[in-house]
């Protein structure tokens, strides 16, 4: 099934820049999907983000720089960070050893980014994502060496991304699947994500993303996937 995507860009943007007398055009746009492995609620399912940012009216087509990415997950949406061993690494031996510095079996999922400063050609950046209590560690490599290493907050429905990118560089591209994952723990079945417990009467879940940038202006976009009517165990 394919999210539906909302895209802000125009003349909002452009007169908040020109406000502020921040650099980014009127060209700027941005774009949010996000899909869940299964559409049954109260199902273990896995999910696919994608989010692009964009601006081809400034040099090197450089968007503006995204400091900060809320997800509000549709209410009812559960999180448990118990389903699947921790990393308990610092962040230092994160920045020294990678993904090696985890255990496998606390890997939630990887996915790829994609950078732009403007002058240089866009590279793309490898991301491997961990469970640790409340949080997601994110590992970002380019080859072997690890660029950045940043956690995410994971409380109730909600997930804040708390990106870490260098001074001078913006996000153009974010991939970032994560499996379905679920194991016992003391007799009982955990699951790390679980969809919400019944379909509303819209037949659709929504998940709202908030991008908060670095020149203050910030934006919520959402997507939506049409959910099955009778819950699953």
């Amino acid at each position: 099934m394919h999210a539906r995507r909302l895209i802000l860009a125009g003349g909002v943007a452009g007169a908040l820049t020109i406000a502020s007398g921040v650099l980014a055009s009127d060209q700027f746009a941005a774009t949010f999907e996000l899909t869940p492995s299964r559409t049954t609620p109260g199902s273990s399912a896995g999910l696919s983000t994608h989010m692009t940012w964009s601006d081809p009216g400034e040099p090197g087509g450089k968007p503006r720089e995204t400091k900060r990415i809320r997800l509000d997950f549709q209410r009812g949406t559960r999180f448990d960070t118990t389903a699947l061993p921790r990393c308990r690494a610092s962040n230092a031996k994160l920045r020294g050893l990678g993904p090696r510095a985890c255990p496998r079996a606390s890997q939630v999922g990887s996915g790829a980014t994609s950078v732009n400063n403007g002058t240089l050609p866009p590279f793309a950046t490898r991301v491997t994502f961990f469970n640790a209590h409340h949080q997601i560690i994110v590992v970002v490599r380019s080859g072997t060496t690890v660029l950045a290493v940043f956690r995410d907050e994971v409380r109730g429905a909600t997930i804040t991304i708390n990106l870490k990118i260098p001074t001078g560089f913006a996000l153009t591209e974010l991939r970032a699947p994560l499996g379905a994952h679920s194991r016992r723990v003391g007799g009982r079945r955990r699951i790390y994500y679980r969809t919400p417990p019944g379909c509303p009467p819209t037949g659709h879940w929504t998940t709202s993303a908030t991008f908060t940038y670095v020149d203050r202006f910030s934006q919520t976009l959402a997507s939506s996937v049409p959910c099955a009517a009778n819950a699953s165990a």
